[in-house]
């Protein structure tokens, strides 16, 4: 489970002033499964898990403070405990891509920030290159924004994750870091 900047108002304002921790989660699977979550916080009566059309069945036993319900279909999923406490789930279907490609940047499982991952400067950015393929694991999450100027075949590829989330945004002043930046790219 890893955190995320989300907007708790679900409303548009330059600043996004409205952004707070909530949790994400990914995993992969095929089939039916039933998972269970434990909470470290008291459960309510306002337990929802959406997209309320695939009508997943679930239980909630406040007592246990635990969430049980049952999936047959990948895809995202969003746990909504009570109104602040929501869990992002990301159920894909099981990768059969392994990755060896040359010319690859890869990154593997685990949270790469600028702190433990050399790929990623001082500022958050990766720049790639052309001819470059750039592989992620479905475990992994990086909290990096991804530059190319000028370049040509490029592929993103992998059920991993860009966390752009927690940075600055003010669309007021300009200040706006967006996850994907790729000028004059074909």
């Amino acid at each position: 489970v890893y955190a995320v900047k989300t907007n708790y108002m679900h409303s548009w304002d330059p600043a996004a002033p409205y952004r707070m921790d909530n949790a994400v989660a990914s995993f992969g699977f095929s089939g039916v499964i039933t998972l269970k979550l434990q909470t470290t916080f008291a459960l309510f009566d306002d337990t929802e898990i959406s997209p309320i059309n695939q009508n997943v069945p679930y239980s909630v036993d406040k007592e246990r403070r635990v969430v049980t319900f049952t999936l047959s279909v990948p895809g995202p999923y969003t746990i909504s405990f009570r109104q602040d406490k929501v869990l992002h789930l990301f159920a894909n279907p099981l990768e059969d891509k392994t990755y060896n490609e040359s010319n690859s940047m890869y990154f593997g499982p685990g949270v790469h920030t600028k702190d433990n991952d050399s790929r990623i400067n001082g500022n958050n950015e990766v720049y790639l290159s052309s001819n470059t393929t750039v592989y992620f694991h479905p475990a992994a999450f990086v909290k990096a924004r991804f530059v190319a100027n000028y370049a040509t075949n490029i592929k993103m590829c992998g059920s991993g994750y860009i966390d752009g989330s927690s940075f600055p945004r003010n669309a007021s002043t300009g200040e706006v870091t967006v996850p994907l930046d790729f000028n004059y790219c074909k």
